[in-house]
């Protein structure tokens, strides 16, 4: 029975692993290895990986805005003990900076960038 290539795909991008994949799909190592060979077969998979980052990274963003509430709704809460009031308020500031430094980093990266571009003229 021939396994389809969506099927393969799925299982590659589920499992993360051709050995892994092999046994779900009840074939051998060499014919994932002998599908990945094919230009248009791989392809298609990097395209259905790129499409489950894309949807996971979308879900992590929206679950950002209901963390960040969350901390915040304990380092405000009355009913909170001090020591989790504490220890939001500290996350909240940690992620400041970290937040701060990486822009800061993309900042000069963008200013070295146009250094160089300036240069190449």
């Amino acid at each position: 029975m021939r396994i389809t290539d969506e099927k393969m795909i799925e299982a590659l991008v589920t499992t993360g692993n051709i050995t892994k994949c092999a046994e779900m799909l009840g074939c051998t190592r060499k014919s994932i290895y002998d599908r990945l060979q094919k230009p248009e077969f791989y392809a298609k998979l990097q395209q259905q990986r790129k499409d489950s980052f894309a949807l996971t990274t979308s879900k992590v963003t929206n679950a950002q805005e209901m963390a960040v509430q969350t901390l915040i709704d304990i380092m405000n809460s009355a009913d909170a003990s001090d020591g989790c009031r504490i220890k939001a308020s500290q996350i909240i500031l940690d992620t400041c900076i970290k937040t701060t430094q990486q822009i800061d980093v993309i900042d000069q990266i963008h200013e070295l960038k146009q250094m160089i571009k300036e240069q190449e003229r």
